[in-house]
């Protein structure tokens, strides 16, 4: 079975703003992060399809949004 995860870290490459990662059966494959336009969402490129279910990933973008709006620098 598949399991995703969403791990909220520092960005040493970005003055350690908060971002949230992604993780498809504990590898990186996204992130979410606050740039100068608002939040961002990143897939990194992956050989292997997944399938996402929905509603974990409409909870994960109103828990980015709540979080990461607040505790970012820009």
């Amino acid at each position: 079975m598949s399991q995703w995860e969403a791990v909220y870290v520092n960005d040493p490459d970005h003055d350690y703003d908060l971002i949230l990662e992604i993780e498809f059966n504990g590898q990186d494959v996204g992130r979410i992060h606050k740039d100068k336009d608002g939040l961002e969402l990143v897939w990194y490129a992956n050989k292997q399809d997944c399938q996402i279910p929905l509603k974990w990933l409409k909870n994960l973008l109103q828990e980015a949004e709540d979080n990461l709006n607040d505790s970012s620098r820009v």
